[in-house]
């Protein structure tokens, strides 16, 4: 039994010392420092197990088909490893391998932990056993103890001994007992042997402390992969989309200089997250009658960011655009005396009206023409006081004479 236990502590000792030794070398070279996630789910499967130790490395760039762990929410510490199937713009779209259709949320690239690069099949039940009281109990305090019992009795039995030996050698007068110097120098012979046993498991004690609360502190769950450290499931869904978490924030209803079909609107992001535009509809963008609808196909709009639908592109000669549009619709036709536009999500729900039943509210057909842009805090797009009239040219081209701020702030 005594030597395992001392196989087993010099084998902790030696896991130690590399892990220890790597997080110095990081921290003194600012090397990036891999983390450990244990996986509790299996929509990676069978690419990655369920009960999987997985390690990530942060990348300057990510490519399709890596396997990456991001945080689906920036304000809480869940984490998701899934593969990346898109990629373009700053955004990262994902899906695990076993899911039938990709993740409804898509990941700004600031949000990805890393791309995973070693898999250690099953040993995450162990590794998320040992973070429990119970498993740091078994596997390094009940060691120890045992250990350390072992070797301060061997060590007693054996100065116990040699001080019999030593007493039946001693004669009275001159001799004596042996001087307070050899009975210290004999005690340090024994130590050391003790120490050598009794440090690892201690030093391996302190790099498992470290380990729970740096390598594996940021480690939650998620809805979809968990990676988890006591293995409670915690659903973290994405918020689904409510009224005015976007708006219809600028309508260039009158075209430009270039071209009358010049027309194009700017949704924006109110919220502090990334939205996920698949399917969205706007209602009479279309030309073809008063319920003709321009539908996205795919996209997103990023906090607080614009979302450009244009007929052109901004290298088209028809267009003043000077920034690119995120979807093009060549199907855009507005109406000059006014119409009612409607933002409508994939479940045709009314996230926005902007315009009234009538004319349009502010903007100017005649020349130098001029959209019609939201007030700087949004307010019910169905009343003129939520909209007023540019007052700069941003995002044109060059010595445009038209007003207008497409993916600008507006008033700006």
């Amino acid at each position: 039994m005594k030597k395992i236990l001392i196989f087993f502590s010099n084998a902790i000792f030696i896991v130690s010392l590399l892990f220890s030794g790597f997080l110095l070398l990081s921290k003194a070279t600012s090397l990036p420092l891999p983390k450990a996630f244990l996986v509790s789910s299996g929509s990676m499967e069978p690419a990655i197990k369920t009960g999987s130790l997985v390690f990530t490395m942060p990348q300057k760039n990510y490519a399709v088909g890596d396997v990456v762990t991001f945080k689906p929410d920036p304000k809480n510490k869940s984490t998701t490893t899934h593969r990346v199937v898109a990629i373009g713009g700053g955004i990262v779209k994902t899906a695990g391998d076993a899911n039938n259709s990709p993740d409804p949320r898509l990941i700004n690239l600031e949000n990805v932990v890393g791309k995973v690069f070693y898999v250690l099949p099953y040993l995450g039940y162990l590794a998320g056993f040992i973070q429990t009281p119970q498993g740091f109990i078994l596997f390094v305090i009940v060691p120890a103890t045992i250990l350390i019992y072992e070797e301060f009795k061997s060590l007693f039995i054996e100065l116990k001994n040699n001080i019999k030996k030593r007493a039946g050698k001693m004669r009275t007068g001159a001799q004596g007992v042996p001087p307070a110097g050899k009975v210290a120098e004999h005690l340090q012979s024994y130590f050391p042997n003790a120490l050598l046993f009794v440090i690892p498991l201690l030093f391996a004690g302190l790099v498992i402390t470290v380990k729970s609360n740096s390598f594996f502190s940021d480690v939650e769950t998620s809805s979809q992969n968990s990676f988890t450290a006591n293995w409670i499931p915690e659903d973290t869904p994405t918020p689904t989309p409510k009224a005015g978490d976007v708006v219809i924030n600028e309508i260039n209803w009158a075209g430009s200089a270039a071209s009358g079909a010049d027309e194009w609107v700017e949704l924006r992001n109110t919220t502090s997250r990334t939205i996920i535009l698949d399917n969205w509809v706007v209602q009479n963008l279309g030309g073809g009658g008063p319920n003709a609808n321009i539908t996205i196909p795919s996209g997103s709009i990023g906090a607080g960011q614009f979302f450009l639908i244009a007929n052109y592109a901004e290298t088209d000669t028809h267009t003043k655009l000077n920034t690119h549009p995120n979807f093009i619709s060549t199907g855009i036709s507005l109406n000059d005396n006014g119409e009612q536009l409607t933002l409508k999500d994939n479940t045709n729900q009314t996230i926005d009206v902007a315009n009234g039943t009538g004319s349009w509210f502010t903007g100017q057909s005649s020349s130098p023409k001029k959209s019609m842009e939201r007030t700087d805090t949004p307010g019910d797009g169905t009343l003129s006081t939520s909209w007023q009239t540019p007052i700069t040219h941003t995002n044109l081209d060059p010595g445009s004479l038209e007003f207008a701020t497409p993916k600008w702030p507006n008033g700006i």
